[in-house]
């Protein structure tokens, strides 16, 4: 379409200067300048600039849907690396939760000719185990932990509010 403006524009806007030079290019040096007219009639002189308003129209209506089009893909873009974090986030979770146990587990798992403290039971693992897990879980997920706290902690608030109002609205 560029192309196509640039076109019209030099046909309407050059039309006298091309038969000022043709004159000249011929060798009728007796016409005088004031008198050519050029090859295009006043009429279509206006009809090619309503038709360079039109291109212009089109072309400043492209340039707009390209960008509104560049930002919803960016904003899908967005969208996708935002699902992608939340996938991460329970990924290092489940990470957080068997850390411990694997390490316990590949301890304890090993080949030991003699090992008297876990002989016929496996009650020292899960004394281990347990309060290990129970320590890097809150370690490593104390924000969500005390996310969920305010959490909790604004629904009591709403249902006692909620319960307030319900017994003034009795009375």
């Amino acid at each position: 379409m560029t192309p196509l403006k640039s076109l019209i524009y030099g046909i309407r806007r050059y039309d006298l200067d091309r038969c000022l030079a043709l004159n000249a290019a011929l060798g009728e040096d007796s016409v005088e300048p004031s008198k050519v007219c050029g090859f295009i009639s006043q009429q279509s002189k206006v009809y090619l600039a309503d038709v360079y308003d039109h291109i212009e129209y089109v072309l400043s209506s492209l340039e707009m849907f390209q960008s509104t089009t560049e930002n919803l893909i960016g904003f899908s873009f967005n969208v996708l690396s935002y699902d992608m974090n939340h996938i991460m986030r329970r990924l290092t979770l489940a990470t957080i939760l068997f850390l411990p146990l694997n390490f316990l587990t590949s301890y304890f798992g090993m080949n030991f000719q003699v090992m008297s403290s876990i002989e016929g039971s496996d009650l020292l693992f899960w004394k281990i185990a347990i309060p290990c897990t129970v320590a890097l879980v809150l370690m490593f997920s104390w924000k969500d932990v005390k996310k969920f706290g305010q959490y909790i902690s604004a629904k009591n608030k709403s249902r006692n509010v909620r319960k307030a109002h319900s017994l003034l609205k009795s009375k």
